[in-house]
């Protein structure tokens, strides 16, 4: 038994026309046998018989007809008041049902059953084109890329020459954009700051001294600029389904313009496993990372990371993370060597399409060789991102408190400080330069701190990146 009956599948022709898809029978038989029936039938009409229609054997095919149109407008109030007694006729068309609630699933987000119904489709009518189209967009949804491409590729080989040029062109476009997700992707950033505070010094001229020993801040604080740059690698590496491997590696620089400041690098590897279905991203990756200051080892942390994220709408998103590090420190810094836990949970809330807001809570916990080195750290953060025409606005403002766990001998404090901070950037996606994205951003934060002579200081940036994404 044929999938669609012979009225039925003339408007599936009609679908297609719709969509830029002329199908393999001449212009003129479409022109002829689709375009005409469905002149037939306007909104008014519609609207009539869906409310006058008497059930009958010989409309059966007329309220198909309606019922595709229906679908089309994604009307499915309607075609609810309507399916039961559609259904409940002997010579419905069963693919026509299930079609019916396929799009029906799609729209209500439940993919997987969408997947199953254009797969029965297809079993019964391998070569219904739009519904191999709608399998493919279902495909991707739900992160299963390799199944799309396939399909994709199959559509451009098969049809080849019987499709408009509009529809080959968004078919090779997607081909592009599946292979390019497990092709080796990227970020370059560079950029450069002015600090007002370099050193940061509190600009208190008190002393502190303690067994016979004195010490205190800086006088005065010292402004300059720095240059700094960021570079990421990371390549998806597809096992089966929803499942695949992850590997990333980046390098993070500062080249300070006066003294007062050190030369940073830092090389980081990390790598894992990774899921993804249509509303949850999941990775546990192991991660290497090297410093180096002025150009000399300073520290290599071992750990792992793992981290989530689950879309509960359009709107909400839930993010979350836990990452532990092993540091190990040369001999003359060993007393920094010891384990750090860092986890943050994040929510983001989308307003409207151009404006989202945002918060989160984070926390940390050092230890190092000395209780009064070692601390507990937490904190909490809140901002939005709103986009114009001109440029993408995000602004962040946060607080952190931190506790050093034993009293400080030397300091003759237990030290524990309040920093709260602000984050701010302008960047400009429509105006690249030399294909690199301009973006500006201030940074401020002040910090309280119980050895306040110190440890106490506000710090201000201004400063301009620019970045590529490959």
């Amino acid at each position: 038994m044929l999938f669609f009956n012979k009225k039925t599948h003339l408007i599936y022709l009609s679908l297609l026309l719709l969509f830029s898809l002329p199908s393999v029978l001449s212009a003129q038989e479409l022109k002829g046998g689709v375009i005409g029936n469905l002149k037939d039938y306007s909104n008014k009409k519609h609207q009539s018989e869906i409310n006058n229609v008497k059930y009958s054997e010989k409309n059966i095919d007329e309220l198909g007809f309606i019922l595709y149109d229906l679908i089309q407008r994604q009307d499915f109030d309607k075609i609810n008041e309507i399916i039961g007694n559609y259904v409940d006729h002997k010579d419905h068309d069963k693919g026509l049902v299930k079609y019916i609630h396929s799009e029906k699933a799609m729209l209500n987000k439940q993919y997987d059953l969408a997947i199953s119904l254009y797969n029965e489709i297809l079993i019964h009518k391998p070569n219904m084109l739009l519904v191999e189209l709608k399998l493919a967009q279902a495909l991707i949804y739900v992160k299963h890329y390799e199944s799309a491409l396939s399909i994709y590729q199959s559509i451009k080989t098969r049809y080849k020459g019987r499709i408009s040029i509009r529809l080959t062109e968004f078919i090779k476009s997607k081909i592009i954009d599946l292979e390019n997700k497990n092709h080796w992707q990227g970020t370059i950033k560079l950029g450069s700051s002015y600090d007002f505070n370099l050193n940061e010094a509190s600009n208190n001229r008190e002393m502190y001294c303690f067994r016979s020993k004195c010490m205190n801040s800086s006088n005065q604080s010292i402004a300059g600029g720095k240059w700094h740059y960021y570079t990421s690698l990371s390549k998806r590496f597809p096992l089966v389904g929803n499942h695949s491997a992850v590997l990333s590696l980046g390098m993070v620089g500062v080249e300070p313009m006066k003294t007062v400041t050190v030369r940073k690098t830092n090389i980081y590897v990390t790598g894992g496993y990774q899921f993804d279905n249509a509303n949850t991203t999941f990775h546990i990756q192991p991660t290497l990372e090297a410093k180096w200051h002025d150009n000399l080892y300073y520290n290599l942390s071992l750990g792992g990371k793992i981290a989530t994220e689950y879309t509960l709408n359009h709107r909400v998103t839930l993010l979350g993370n836990i990452e532990y590090k092993n540091k190990t420190y040369p001999y003359k810094y060993s007393f920094n060597n010891g384990d750090k836990w860092v986890y943050s949970v994040t929510g983001t809330y989308l307003i409207n399409p151009r404006l989202m807001v945002f918060g989160s809570f984070y926390g940390a916990n050092r230890k190092k060789q000395y209780d009064s080195d070692s601390y507990v750290q937490y904190g909490v953060r809140a901002g939005f991102l709103k986009v114009t025409e001109l440029c993408d606005l995000l602004i962040a403002i946060g607080y952190k408190q931190t506790n050093f766990k034993r009293f400080d001998a030397f300091l003759n404090v237990k030290r524990k400080d309040h920093n709260g901070y602000l984050n701010s950037q302008l960047t400009f996606d429509k105006n690249k330069i030399l294909t690199f994205t301009p973006s500006i951003y201030f940074n401020s934060q002040v910090n309280k701190s119980t050895a306040d002579i110190i440890y106490s200081f506000k710090q201000s940036e201004v400063g301009v990146n620019f970045t590529k994404k490959f």
